[in-house]
């Protein structure tokens, strides 16, 4: 049914806009908080989405510009990735 595939399809890019977009937020949340206890960082660095977070705390990037980075980003995974598989990095 064409109904059940739209709608798996939707479900399967929301979730991963949602995992995506909660993990950069996650990592800018706990740099901040790192910031407001003192700590000043000297350099930032990531991997896959941290690379975003890294951005955003080297003010390359404010969260409005990684956030959008990610929305499209979830879609090219989504797009690329059946609705049955999991990534791990």
């Amino acid at each position: 049914n064409s109904r059940v595939e739209d709608r798996d399809s939707t479900l399967h890019r929301r979730n991963i806009w949602a995992v995506q977009a909660s993990m950069l937020v996650a990592d800018c949340t706990y740099a901040a908080y790192l910031q407001e206890r003192g700590i000043i960082f000297d350099a930032a660095i990531g991997h896959s989405l941290g690379e975003l977070a890294a951005m955003v705390v080297a003010g390359v990037w404010d969260i409005g510009q990684a956030i959008e980075f990610v929305h499209h980003r979830s879609l090219a995974v989504a797009d690329h990735a059946p609705s049955n598989s999991a990534l791990l990095s």
